[in-house]
């Protein structure tokens, strides 16, 4: 892989990361042809991190998850953080214990169907492509480039229609208060003086596959420097949000959709070049001035339309994120090697708690 996050950052304590988000591909894979007037079509830029935020399939079928691996396998990236969404059906075990028929499904579930599902992300060929595929909670890792990431995920959706990953609508999943309280809320971030250093441990990527509320469908809990999501179609983009004070309110907010001429595309210094093609085939922001806890970028990155046509761009974003510190003693039941490129290797620490 070519020297993504390579270039010089602005301390030593900072790395900037390259990041590849997609998400509602549906089992459709890229025009191989290199059409730029086709917007989703290869090549596609090398990046750090590439992030699928759920809806790989259009009901989880075998020939879906097939090509669904197919895509994810050819993404130019060490790290691949994948998420199902609520069209993943056969890799929600407790939605086809109980709707065995639904969406095109004829016979009830097996369970040999549902295992095939969860090993086709699962097995040794996956992992050796960099796949990570997780439902939920806070996930650590160690990037090639010397960078941490700490991600907090949710393939979860308020119920719609009767699809997957979904709770019920009254429920406040994402908080850690009230009934129901899931087994991961997300934690809101924790302000500190304005001349602390941020704390690295801190989630600095949410991947969710619904959109915050009232953004690119708002949030005041968590305030990553980037959310990638995708669900719903129409709402396709990029948003930057500031918070402001220790209200963290939203500045300058539109409610509802963003419409297309809400976009936000930036074009800035980048660590490794895009060629003119790749700048066709992706939306690009540099967020690497975003500050943790001040700032988020938001993005739907969904390939599909409202018409279920994959005629949207995947998104690159690039952020400055925390260098790991050397000479740090890891432990070895939290760190393990999940991914291999040539010279390249990752690790994932798996936090049990789901706190960020």
């Amino acid at each position: 892989m070519s020297e993504v996050g390579a270039a010089e950052s602005p301390t030593p304590s900072r790395i900037k990361t390259r990041f590849l988000i997609l998400s509602d591909t549906h089992s459709a894979l890229p025009d191989p042809s290199n059409n730029p007037d086709l917007p989703f079509s290869k090549p596609f830029p090398p990046a750090d991190v590439a992030i699928h935020s759920g809806d790989l399939t259009s009901t989880g079928k075998p020939d879906e998850h097939k090509r669904a691996l197919h895509l994810l396998k050819s993404l130019p990236a060490p790290l691949k953080i994948v998420i199902p969404g609520n069209h993943d059906l056969t890799l929600d075990r407790k939605y086809c214990e109980t709707h065995p028929t639904l969406y095109g499904w004829r016979r009830p579930h097996t369970e040999q169907d549902l295992a095939q599902a969860h090993h086709f992300y699962t097995n040794t060929d996956a992992t050796d492509a960099g796949i990570i595929y997780v439902v939920e909670g806070t996930h650590s890792f160690t990037l090639p480039n010397g960078a941490k990431l700490t991600v907090y995920v949710s393939a979860y959706t308020p119920e719609f229609c009767d699809w997957g990953f979904a709770y019920p609508r009254e429920m406040d999943r994402f908080n850690a208060s009230g009934e129901g309280m899931p087994e991961n809320p997300v934690r809101d971030y924790d302000h500190k003086d304005i001349h602390d250093e941020p704390d690295d441990n801190q989630c600095m990527v949410m991947i969710t596959h619904g959109p915050p509320k009232g953004i690119l469908d708002e949030t005041t809990r968590g305030e990553p420097v980037l959310h990638c999501f995708g669900h719903i179609h129409e709402g396709w983009g990029s948003k930057r949000k500031q918070w402001q004070d220790e209200k963290r309110h939203s500045v300058a907010t539109r409610k509802g959709v963003v419409e297309r001429d809400a976009v936000v595309e930036t074009r800035g210094t980048d660590p490794v070049v895009l060629t003119e093609q790749q700048q066709e085939s992706v939306g690009y922001i540099d967020a690497s001035t975003v500050k943790h806890g001040v700032e988020t970028v938001f993005v739907n990155a969904s390939i599909m339309d409202v018409h279920y046509k994959p005629c949207q761009k995947p998104w690159v974003v690039d952020l400055m994120l925390p260098a790991v510190l050397t000479g740090k003693t890891e432990d070895p039941q939290l760190s393990i090697h999940v991914a291999r490129d040539p010279g390249a290797q990752v690790k994932e620490d798996v936090h049990g708690d789901g706190v960020c």
